[in-house]
């Protein structure tokens, strides 16, 4: 089952011109990631050249950005907890955080090379929300299954935040810094803007409270929409939006149907990569990430949280 659109030749000449590589140069240093693998004595010794390859274009062509994620991403797995804690797609944590959050990839590139995120919390009881590491387990595999599909120059992401109400800020907001940490460090994902719409009052406070943990160009990349969602076509292609936004793409819950029929397609590579973890007590323990292996949730303490 196919479930992206094929990337034509010209898109992944520019996609890897822009990171200033090509098919040759990715090929010798997918290698070098191999070899270096192979001599830490701490890290798994990974063959899988299409990872490899991901990891390199998500890097933005520096080697020692690569080494950095791959480091961080088999010592964070072998902990198994908040992003890692569950790997199976199939468990009622991830069927309960699927009904609660639909996060699909759209299936077509932009013409620049761009592919659309979308992230649409639903309506919810309060009593049945799902616990974040779980939200975490989902998106994090949903990324690994487009390192391992998937070639773009980055993400715009679409957040709809019409459900995001009080109880859902309550749930994320002492666990924003886990939700970052899954952006910048085990899946190093390029986010070129990020529009959220339909945000609340709740929401807004949301975004208000947590900024600051922003990097300034992320902070500048995020664009709060105030226009309707359908005139999101304005900025985006409307062959690419889903039905909700006006676009002529599916909707939003036939195109997660699909995207998990897709995804689970690699229960098999989920399996076997359990078997691909760090060995932490071989690793120097005064190197440059033990003690980011401890720094979870959100940096200063909240004593009180009012969000109404």
């Amino acid at each position: 089952m196919q479930y992206f659109e094929k990337v034509s030749e010209e898109q992944l000449l520019d996609i890897l011109k822009d990171v200033g590589t090509d098919e040759e140069s990715i090929k010798r240093d997918v290698d070098q990631l191999k070899n270096w693998l192979e001599m830490t004595p701490y890290l798994p010794s990974v063959k899988d050249e299409v990872f490899l390859r991901s990891a390199i274009l998500r890097c933005k062509n520096s080697m020692e950005r690569a080494k950095r994620f791959l480091d961080y991403y088999y010592s964070r797995r072998t902990l198994g907890i908040d992003m890692f804690s569950c790997r199976d797609l199939h468990s009622e944590e991830i069927r309960n955080s699927k009904d609660f959050v639909a996060s699909v990839p759209l299936p077509r590139l932009t013409r620049e090379g761009y592919r659309i995120y979308i992230v649409s919390f639903r309506a919810y009881s309060a009593k049945d929300l799902p616990k974040v590491t779980s939200i975490l387990s989902m998106w994090q595999m949903e990324q690994e299954v487009l390192m391992k599909s998937d070639t773009n120059k980055g993400i715009i992401g679409i957040i709809d935040a019409k459900y995001f109400g009080v109880s859902v800020a309550a749930l994320f907001l002492t666990e924003i810094k886990k939700c970052f940490d899954l952006i910048t460090k085990t899946t190093r994902t390029r986010y070129f803007e990020t529009y959220i719409i339909n945000i609340l009052p709740a929401g807004q406070k949301f975004y208000d409270m947590t900024k600051h943990i922003l990097s300034g160009k992320m902070l500048g990349r995020i664009k709060i929409w105030k226009k309707k969602p359908e005139e999101l076509a304005e900025v985006l292609p409307k062959s690419i939006l889903p039905l909700d936004f006006g676009g002529e793409e599916r909707s939003i819950d036939e195109l997660q149907d699909a995207w998990f029929e897709y995804m689970r397609q690699f229960d098999g590579w989920f399996e076997s990569e359990k078997n691909f973890q760090a060995e932490l007590n071989k690793r120097p323990r005064d190197d440059y990430i033990s003690e980011e292996f401890f720094s979870f949730g959100l940096n200063g303490t909240f004593r009180q949280i009012i969000l109404d």
